[in-house]
């Protein structure tokens, strides 16, 4: 079956098929920095997304859906193997450096297995092109350290935005709005180096400050930065 479009979206994650098809180059790319786990836990009270920082640790822990909360927890790549080899002593070793939190999700219950991965790399692709546009972590790749890609993708939508016209017809030109890719750019190089600097050579206040100030900015609502 052979389908054809005026215009094709590649909304499909960061192995997208419609980046390998049109060949969409990759610029700005930074090797793997962390691996993570994550599980979700019944009976853990959260107001909100809680954020902890420790040296060449760091913990995000959130609300979802069936009141469950989902705790990720990341290390620095190189330890992927030792952290593998016995992924809930060290989830809760983890967890311990967050006392208050980490005697929560003990009074919890895990919900599932754990889930884990040492495969997130960091990188741009070039999102549009003649007929073509790439949304979400197929144009942008980054490390989850932060739990920002949903505020990428609701800047995702420029770029098929800025392909059709008023009239809903293609333009004949492809080009972004002026500096669209430039201010993504600049957010990744932000969250990179937090990353580079909170998680592998360890926290300091200067920095939690800068990272406060950015979850600020970036409107996360309920979301807080914890000690």
């Amino acid at each position: 079956m052979k389908e054809q479009a005026r215009i094709v979206i590649g909304a499909d994650g960061m192995r997208s098929l419609v980046a390998r098809s049109v060949q969409a180059p990759t610029y700005q790319a930074k090797p793997v920095l962390t691996c993570a786990y994550y599980g979700y836990w019944s009976g853990v009270p959260l107001a909100g997304a809680e954020i902890y920082f420790r040296p060449r640790r760091m913990v995000i822990t959130f609300p979802t859906n069936e009141k469950l909360a989902c705790i990720y927890v990341a290390w620095p790549i190189s330890e992927f193997h030792t952290v593998r080899a016995g992924i809930a002593g060290n989830f809760l070793k983890t967890l311990d450096l967050a006392p208050r939190l980490a005697e929560r999700v003990r009074q919890g219950k895990q919900e599932g297995r754990f889930v884990g991965t040492a495969d997130v790399p960091n990188f741009f692709r070039k999102p549009y092109g003649p007929g073509w546009a790439l949304v979400g972590d197929a144009g942008y790749h980054k490390d989850p350290y932060l739990g920002q890609g949903i505020m990428d993708g609701r800047r995702g939508h420029a770029a098929p935005e800025s392909i059709w016209s008023t009239s809903g017809r293609p333009r004949r030109s492809y080009e972004l709005p002026p500096g669209s890719d430039h201010a993504r750019c600049n957010d990744a190089s932000g969250t990179a180096e937090l990353l580079e600097n909170e998680l592998l050579e360890g926290p300091q206040r200067r920095s939690n400050r800068h990272l406060s100030d950015l979850l600020r900015d970036r409107s996360l609502g309920t979301d807080r930065s914890c000690d």
